[in-house]
């Protein structure tokens, strides 16, 4: 890799990450952990959409526990 290159992802990082973090932001890690991921392996990453699919996934985790927690018995 050249230097070039390797200072054009460092500096990717610094705007999409490092710049846009505040102390307990926790709802934003995945973003961040998305954006670490597009600039270091998968430069094609659609933050967008994999955000998405994310949220679609804790709402049917979500959904599924509310259920499972109807079935449980009383005590």
């Amino acid at each position: 890799m050249s230097l070039h290159k390797f200072q054009s992802l460092i500096e990717d990082w610094r705007e999409s990450v490092v710049g846009n973090l505040e102390p307990n932001e926790a709802d934003k890690l995945a973003e961040y952990c998305l954006h670490v991921s597009r600039i270091v392996a998968y430069p094609d990453l659609d933050i967008t959409r994999n955000l998405d699919k994310i949220d679609f996934m804790g709402r049917e985790i979500k959904s599924s526990n509310k259920e499972l927690i109807s079935l449980r018995p009383t005590q």
